[in-house]
């Protein structure tokens, strides 16, 4: 009787436990320079897509023609 009490009270303290901190993600800044580089778009709207070729420099995403442009911002 009094080992089934310990083992009561030591899974009654493990379900009451506070869950851990949560790690220290990245900066923001390290997810925009993975982004970084060429890429190629395969599908547009669920469709198939001929592959239009995107740019990432900095914060800006670059397509063929220079009026096509996009800044990026991460939150």
């Amino acid at each position: 009787m009094r080992a089934l009490a310990l083992c009561l009270a030591a899974t009654a303290c493990l379900a009451f436990a506070p869950a851990p901190f949560p790690k220290s993600g990245q900066r923001d800044g390290d997810d925009l320079t993975k982004l970084q580089g060429t890429w190629v778009r395969t599908s547009l709207n669920g469709q198939v897509d001929k592959g239009a070729v995107a740019r990432i420099k900095g914060n800006r995403m670059l397509y063929d023609s220079p009026e096509d442009a996009w800044v990026i911002t991460l939150t």
